[in-house]
């Protein structure tokens, strides 16, 4: 059974951020014995997305269409949410409480990665909030190290802009990830977010 198909579905449902065997096991036996409709729509849903999925020449974010719908619509405040990856922006936007935009960054600044600020999308963050007319950014990044540095290095390179720079409000634990926190803590720490203090 090592080449066939019901193990190679197991192997890429295994590759899948906290799936192990048995999950990867009672994924695939439930879309077999039970849902054989949800087997078929989850096949053409993810042949759809590998084909039209696209990162948003705006602001960065995975959607199937750029600029992005958010980007697209006009009943978005003058404020982005600075987030260092799309599951984040989807998080915030799963609240139903943010009515800003979004800026991804693509990653966070990591000295034992190799990773300097000139590989996100940093300095195109300056220009939106120029050329947007940007009333407030807020930084919605992790609560660890390299989340810390980010955040440090994208309010010094917005200084000059005189914008409002907000930190999300620290009911959000230290390490956390935001994509798996609950909506209420994440509304919470949108609702009272605290002016970013440089140090």
């Amino acid at each position: 059974m090592k080449d066939d198909v019901i193990t190679r579905v197991l192997e890429a449902f295994k590759r899948l951020p906290g799936v192990g065997d048995r999950t990867a096991r009672r994924f695939l036996f439930h879309l077999l014995e039970r849902d054989r409709a949800v087997l078929s729509e989850l096949a053409e849903a993810l042949r759809e997305l590998e084909k039209h999925a696209i990162s948003c020449s705006i602001c960065h974010i995975i959607d199937t269409v750029s600029p992005c719908s958010i980007c697209s619509s006009h009943d978005r405040e003058p404020i982005i949410c600075v987030v260092s990856s799309s599951r984040e922006a989807y998080a915030i936007e799963g609240t139903g409480t943010y009515k800003g935009k979004y800026h991804v960054l693509g990653g966070l600044i990591s000295p034992v990665e190799g990773i300097s600020p000139e590989d996100l999308f940093i300095s195109d963050l300056k220009d939106r909030v120029i050329n947007e007319n940007i009333e407030e950014v807020i930084i919605a990044l992790p609560s660890n190290t390299e989340g810390e540095i980010t955040a440090h290095y994208v309010a010094n390179t917005l200084q000059d802009t005189g914008v409002k720079i907000t930190l999300l409000a620290r009911g959000l634990s230290y390490g956390s990830d935001l994509e798996y926190t609950d909506p209420m803590t994440l509304e919470r720490a949108l609702n009272y977010r605290v002016p970013y203090e440089r140090k």
